[in-house]
């Protein structure tokens, strides 16, 4: 049995400017913290280098802070890695980060932090958690609204929310990077990832890498009326939306419409043939109170854009389908629908259909 110190706190660690201005905020705040990074991939990748390593490292030892490195590759491989995989196979697009937060970083930090005699966990993300009167916990959007990272933790349940710590959250970057400078180290200008972690450059390297022998073939480009215009080098090379690399010559510019897995083909189109006002999802978390039908929320497809204002014309268990009050462009099967309450509450979501 772990006896469990409530001033104590494991802080996730990734080398950044975030993570490491958070841990220093909880020990200004007076709390116990202990640094922690999981190891989940090789140092070629984007995260966990040996350099983001040895950043963490140093951060650690100018807080004057205990730092553990755990290894977790297979773990990663087998819940991140390989769907990440299927699903381009699949003709999706999916969203690893949000994926890896619920499955990988914060149920096993948690429990890592549990040995160590700590019950809480932080992290460097822009988003705010609160207390609510029922005693259940929920999320909302972190102050600064061009970093407001609460889209990517829409899987996360109550059994986690209440173990978490957010010290940024209330902060804007250009904060955050002050508190950097006074930790002494040079890192306050350092360079944030934008793109999936564990992938160097070359996406489609990587999936080919790893895709069984003999499922990744070339095939047909077509229209809408399934006229043959052209061939592709691969489903996975090609997303919603995409203008350039189709290789095809045509009377109007053409765009990847919609990526038929099945029969190997990818659709093109106009512009206007990218814009639905309903979307669908499945695989759905809540992380309080399920909402309701015809609720009208704000909702997101995609982790850059805007939260748009949407009506709820279909909710069970397992589907949910939003009706847009403008029309959303190139929503992609296998990205997030994340929705909010009052634009600020984050209410959870699910997996575009």
């Amino acid at each position: 049995m772990h006896i469990i110190n409530k001033k104590k706190i494991i802080i996730a660690m990734s080398g950044g400017v975030d993570s490491s201005a958070a841990a220093w905020i909880l020990k200004e705040q007076g709390y116990d913290v202990i640094g922690m990074m999981l190891k989940i991939w090789d140092d070629l990748s984007k995260c966990c280098s040996l350099g983001d390593i040895a950043d963490a490292r140093f951060v650690a030892n100018n807080l004057k802070i205990p730092f553990y490195l755990k290894q977790y590759q297979p773990l990663f491989e087998k819940e991140i890695v390989i769907p990440f995989v299927e699903s381009y196979l699949k003709g999706e697009t999916p969203l690893p980060c949000a994926h890896c937060n619920s499955k990988i970083k914060f149920p096993v930090i948690i429990e890592e932090g549990k040995k160590l005699g700590s019950d809480l966990l932080a992290t460097g993300h822009y988003a705010k958690i609160k207390k609510l009167a029922n005693g259940t916990y929920s999320l909302f959007k972190g102050d600064d609204p061009k970093k407001d990272q609460t889209y990517f933790l829409f899987q996360l349940k109550q059994n986690e929310l209440k173990h978490l710590v957010f010290p940024v959250g209330d902060m804007n970057k250009s904060q955050v990077r002050e508190i950097a400078k006074n930790i002494g180290v040079n890192m306050a200008q350092k360079k944030e990832s934008q793109e999936v972690c564990f992938v160097q450059d070359d996406y489609k390297g990587f999936i080919e890498g790893r895709a069984p022998k003999g499922v990744l073939k070339p095939g047909n480009i077509i229209t809408k009326k399934g006229e043959i215009i052209g061939k592709h080098t691969g489903i996975h090379r090609y997303t919603i939306g995409q203008r350039k690399g189709l290789g095809i010559s045509w009377k109007h510019p053409l765009y990847v419409i919609k990526i038929d897995a099945i029969n190997n083909n990818i659709i093109v189109g106009k512009n206007d043939d990218l814009f639905t006002p309903i979307v669908k999802a499945s695989n759905l978390t809540w992380l309080n109170k399920k909402p309701l039908l015809d609720e009208i929320v704000t909702a997101k497809v995609r982790y850059s854009q805007i939260a748009e204002e949407a009506k709820i014309i279909e909710i069970n268990d397992d589907i949910i389908k939003l009706k847009f009050k403008e029309p959303q462009r190139a929503v992609t099967k296998g990205q997030g629908l994340v929705l909010y309450r009052d634009d600020s509450e984050l209410l959870g979501g699910g997996f575009i259909q």
